[in-house]
C-alpha cells in the first residue's frame, strides 16, 4: 500500500509541475507578445556594491558567482552596446569589482579589456584590469601579452608597455615571442642601444642554433636601428646648427662639421659580423660570446654616420620646401621638424611603384608579344622618364625588363659616396648630382630635362601619368 501511494504522489507531482511549466511558457509568451519591443544598446547603469559586500552577500559560493555575472557581461556585451557620449567608467568598474570577489578567474580580465579598451575605446582603464589581473595572477603572461600589445598598437604608449614586458620577464613559461617584444618596444621609445643589444643576443644564439633564416631576418631589424640611430645623431646636429645660425641647414655639408657633428660611438653592420664570425669558431659561453660581439661591433665615428645599407644621408631640397611650408612647431619630434633628411632609399618604394605601373599597364600592353624588341617611339617618349634617385628609366629587351638606372647602381653599392664619413673635404658633394653619373648626364643632356642648377633630373611622377 505504501508503494501506491507513493507512486500516487509522485504522479500527482509530476502533473502539477507539467501544469505549472505549461501555464509559465504561456504567461511569458503571452507578455512578450504584446511588449512593443524595439532594439535598443545595452548601457551599464547598474553600480555593483563593494566586493566585500559581495564577497559575504555569495554566502561562500564565490566562484558559482562569479560565473553567472561573467555570463551576464557576455550576454550584454556580445553585441553593440556603445552610445555617443557615455563614460565607460561603469563598465569598467562592473568588471574590476567582480574580478576581486574571484581575483584568480582569468577570463574575466581578458573579457573585460577586450571590452573597456578594444570596443569601448578606453585604453587607460583596460590597461588598468590588465594590471590588476597580472598582480593576483603573477604567471598569466597573456594578460601582460595584452598590455604590451595595447600600448604599442592602440594607445601608441611603448614607455607604458615596458611595466608589462617587465612583468613578463618574471613569469615562468612565458613563450619566447612575448619576450622578444622588447626589442621592438625599445626601438619605439627611441632606445636604439639597448634594442640593438637584444638583437645581437638573438644573433648570436640563432648562429649558434644554427638557425640561419631567422638570423638573416634580423638584418632588417639592425638596418632600421642603425638608420634611426644614425638619423637621431644627424638630427641633433641640425638642431645645433639651428641654435648656431638661426635657421635650418641647406645642404648636408652646412651640417657635417665638428661643431656640429663631433665624435660618437655607434655600431656597424661590418664590424657586427666580423666580431659575430670570430665568435662562431670560439668556445666561450654564450654570455660572453654575446658581450663581446655588443663591444666590437661599436666603433668610434665622426662627422656624417654610416648609412647601413651602404648609400648616404642628405637634406633633399624638394621635401625641405615642404618642411618649411608647413611650419611645424620646435615641439614636434625630430623626424616631423628634419623630415628633410634622407637617404636614396627612402624613394626605392615610388621607384619601384613606377617601375611596375608602368612596365604592367603601358609598356607591355603597347609592345605586345614582342617583349625582346626595343621600345616603341612614342611610348619610349613618353615613359621612359627620370627617376627620383638620379637617374632614368630604361628598357632592356635583353631581360626584358624595365629599371631605374639609379636604382640598378645603388643596390650594386657602385655609388662613389658610398661610406664617406668625416669632416671633409669631400671629392664628391654629398647631395644628389647627376655629374657622377655620365650615361644619366647624357641623357638629361640629350632630353633637356637638367633643373636650372644643372645639378639634378626634372622630375615629376604626376606629369609621367596618363
Amino acid at each position: 500500500m505504501t508503494q501506491i501511494r507513493d507512486r500516487v504522489a509522485m504522479a500527482i507531482q509530476g502533473v502539477i509541475m507539467v501544469c505549472a511549466l505549461t501555464f509559465a511558457v504561456t504567461f511569458q509568451k503571452k507578455h512578450f507578445d504584446e511588449m512593443d519591443l524595439r532594439p535598443e544598446l545595452f548601457t551599464q547603469k547598474l553600480r555593483l556594491p563593494n566586493s566585500e559586500v559581495l564577497k559575504t552577500a555569495t554566502l561562500g559560493f564565490r566562484n558559482l558567482y562569479v560565473d553567472f555575472m561573467f555570463l551576464r557581461a557576455i550576454q550584454a556585451y556580445g553585441a553593440g552596446w556603445l552610445k555617443p557620449g557615455e563614460s565607460r567608467e561603469p563598465i569598467y568598474q562592473y568588471f574590476s569589482t567582480v574580478a576581486e570577489v574571484d581575483p584568480q578567474f582569468v577570463p574575466i580580465y581578458r573579457f573585460g579589456n577586450l571590452i573597456v579598451s578594444d570596443q569601448g575605446g578606453d585604453g587607460e582603464r583596460g590597461q588598468k584590469l590588465l594590471r590588476q589581473g597580472i598582480l593576483a595572477n603573477p604567471n598569466s603572461w597573456d594578460l601582460a601579452y595584452l598590455g604590451i600589445y595595447n600600448a604599442i598598437w592602440n594607445m601608441n604608449d611603448p614607455e607604458d608597455a615596458r611595466w608589462f614586458l617587465a612583468m613578463a620577464q618574471k613569469m615562468r613559461d612565458v613563450p619566447g615571442y612575448v619576450l622578444r617584444m622588447e626589442e621592438y618596444v625599445e626601438r619605439r621609445l627611441g632606445r636604439y642601444e639597448s634594442a640593438f643589444d637584444v638583437n645581437v643576443d638573438y644573433f648570436i644564439r640563432y648562429q649558434r642554433a644554427g638557425n640561419e633564416t631567422e638570423r638573416m631576418l634580423l638584418y632588417n631589424r639592425f638596418y632600421d636601428i642603425l638608420e634611426k640611430w644614425s638619423l637621431r645623431i644627424i638630427h641633433t646636429g641640425i638642431e645645433d646648427y639651428i641654435a648656431a645660425e638661426g635657421g635650418h641647414p641647406l645642404k648636408m655639408e652646412d651640417v657635417v662639421k665638428p661643431e656640429y657633428l663631433g665624435e660618437y660611438e655607434m655600431p656597424l653592420i661590418e664590424l657586427l659580423e666580423k666580431s659575430a664570425d670570430e665568435m662562431a669558431m670560439s668556445d666561450l659561453p654564450l654570455e660572453e660570446a654575446v658581450e663581446y660581439v655588443r663591444k666590437n661591433s661599436r666603433t668610434k665615428m665622426f662627422g656624417l654616420p654610416v648609412e647601413p645599407r651602404g648609400t648616404w644621408f642628405y637634406i633633399n631640397s624638394d621635401m625641405f620646401n615642404s618642411v618649411m611650408a608647413q611650419d611645424i612647431p620646435t615641439t614636434a619630434t625630430a623626424e616631423q621638424r628634419f623630415a628633410y633628411v634622407v637617404t636614396p632609399i627612402t624613394f626605392f618604394p615610388r621607384v619601384d611603384q613606377h617601375t611596375h605601373l608602368i612596365e604592367m599597364n603601358y609598356l607591355r600592353p603597347a609592345m605586345g608579344p614582342n617583349m625582346d624588341q626595343e621600345v616603341p617611339p612614342e611610348v619610349y617618349e613618353r615613359w621612359l622618364t627620370p627617376d627620383p634617385i638620379g637617374g632614368h628609366y630604361v628598357w632592356d629587351p635583353s631581360i626584358p625588363r624595365f629599371y631605374s638606372t639609379a636604382r640598378v647602381r645603388l643596390g650594386k653599392g657602385q655609388d662613389p659616396r658610398c661610406q664617406i664619413t668625416g669632416y671633409g673635404p669631400f671629392p664628391l658633394p654629398l647631395e644628389p648630382t647627376l655629374l657622377d653619373y655620365d650615361s644619366d648626364r647624357a641623357w638629361a643632356l640629350e632630353k633637356g630635362i637638367y633643373d636650372a642648377n644643372g645639378t639634378r633630373l626634372i622630375w615629376n611622377i604626376e606629369d609621367s601619368m596618363p
